[in-house]
């Protein structure tokens, strides 16, 4: 899958629009912090800041209590924190403890509380199984979101 290809589809849908919907959203965002996390993009890195400073502007303009943005955005400010507004920046746990409140039922929320929460070895073998086998039913299931919750869900 080419994901510069793919984030520039997103780009031309999101600029058509007054307001993107939150499934481009999360594709485009998720995309493009992916390529800036992992730096494997041969897009200038100012241009994917630029891309992931401004979703984030349209996300909390019109999307702040949308379920699956605000576990998106507690994700990315907990993992790289350094790419956010300073203000922001520190509140990946609040995003995602907000996202888990809305639907605690979803077990891809659940998992990314897993310690906090102090869920068991059983359980956390459960939701580990479920995710991997119907990502699907917890999340916006584009190729490279699932893919990448897949491998980091079997490697914890």
């Amino acid at each position: 899958m080419d994901y510069i290809f793919e984030m520039q589809n997103f780009e031309k849908e999101i600029l058509n629009m007054d307001k993107p919907t939150s499934t481009i959203l999360v594709k485009q965002t998720f995309t493009v912090w992916y390529l800036i996390v992992e730096g494997c993009s041969n897009l200038d890195d100012n241009i994917l800041q630029s891309t992931l400073n401004r979703n984030i502007n349209i996300i909390n303009k019109f999307y702040s209590t949308e379920v699956y943005l605000l576990f998106l955005k507690g994700w990315m400010y907990q993992i790289s924190p350094w790419f956010f507004d300073e203000k922001e920046s520190s509140k990946g746990d609040y995003y995602l403890e907000y996202a888990y409140k809305k639907e605690p039922d979803n077990l891809l929320f659940k998992w990314a509380l897993r310690e906090s929460l102090n869920i068991n070895k059983n359980e956390l073998k459960f939701i580990k199984f479920s995710i991997e086998n119907d990502f699907h039913k917890y999340y916006i299931d584009y190729r490279l979101i699932s893919e990448y919750f897949k491998r980091i869900i079997k490697d914890s």
